[in-house]
């Protein structure tokens, strides 16, 4: 009897060929559709991100003129500028309901006197820059900081100047150099860039800067006069200033004051999918709102 060339039907494999059929289906189609939530879910956090981004700069905007009118309002107020002012309270930590969002955005802030500082700009000076040079070595010698910086910063300042640019900020000054963090953020409480020369006021420098700038104050009376000074006994003048001092002490060549004209405004938000920083330095003219002379976000 001949075999038979075609093969017996066999019910039993036949199903189990449309299961594993069905099954590799079922397989394909998951994965698909897995990829497509992927890229939707992905989609979707991009959006959000935006538009988290979005809110977060609006914010940091509007905090800005919170900011221009808080110094407004006070510079109406009083003729001073002291630390006990509403411009010097920092913002930490703030709670800002989104709209048509359960969620919350996180701000902090705060604004610093930069008049308080010892201004870089007078290393361009062609009058005042050997004795700037002396003070600022003696304010970094104080600080702890290596007194070779003052070269460093110097030729810095000069460079600006001959290329025909502006650094805006300390940190712009200090970006790529091989201070530790720590460092820069300690230059940064004691230094600034002022787009022009200005007087500093007694009410808000650090007792460093006061001693590195009045020729004849130590820094240990320094400090107690700061200390006095922070207790709420401001100084009404320079004179009342020059005569609290214990030694004689000499007029800087950069001028002292009671109030202040330049500002720096930093603020930052966290919201779920962004995180945005702000930096604006202001000018507070005599009469009118400040102005914003740089914004960095």
């Amino acid at each position: 009897m001949k075999p038979n060339k075609y093969p017996i039907f066999n019910p039993k494999t036949q199903s189990g060929i449309a299961i594993v059929t069905v099954l590799l289906i079922v397989v394909i189609l998951a994965v698909n559709a897995g990829e497509l939530l992927n890229q939707q879910a992905s989609f979707t956090r991009v959006v959000q991100t935006e538009k988290d981004r979005e809110q977060g700069s609006w914010i940091l905007r509007s905090s800005l003129e919170w900011a221009r009118t808080i110094l407004f309002n006070e510079s109406r107020n009083t003729p001073m500028t002291t630390l006990d002012g509403l411009w010097a309270r920092p913002i930490v930590g703030m709670e800002i309901p989104l709209p048509g969002s359960s969620n919350k955005a996180l701000v902090t802030g705060a604004i610093q006197d930069e008049q308080g500082k010892f201004n870089l700009l007078d290393l361009n000076h062609p009058e005042k820059a050997h004795l700037t040079r002396q003070q600022l070595g003696k304010l970094l010698e104080m600080l702890g900081m290596p007194v070779l910086l003052v070269s460093s910063l110097e030729n810095k300042v000069h460079y600006a100047r001959a290329a025909g640019f502006y650094w805006r900020s300390i940190q712009e000054l200090l970006s790529g150099s091989s201070l530790q963090p720590w460092q820069q953020l300690l230059l940064c409480n004691h230094l600034t860039l002022l787009p022009a020369s200005t007087p500093l006021n007694i009410n808000t420098a650090s007792a460093e800067v006061l001693s590195a700038t009045v020729i004849g104050l130590d820094l240990a009376e320094a400090k107690e006069l700061v200390g006095q000074r922070n207790q709420g006994q401001w100084f009404n003048s320079t004179g009342d200033f020059l005569n609290r001092i214990r030694k004689p002490a000499s007029f800087p060549v950069r001028p002292l004051d009671i109030t202040s004209h330049w500002f720096l405004v930093q603020g930052e938000v966290n919201l779920d999918h962004a995180h945005r920083q702000l930096q604006a330095l202001l000018y507070r003219p005599q009469s009118g709102m400040p102005v914003v002379r740089w914004i960095k976000e």
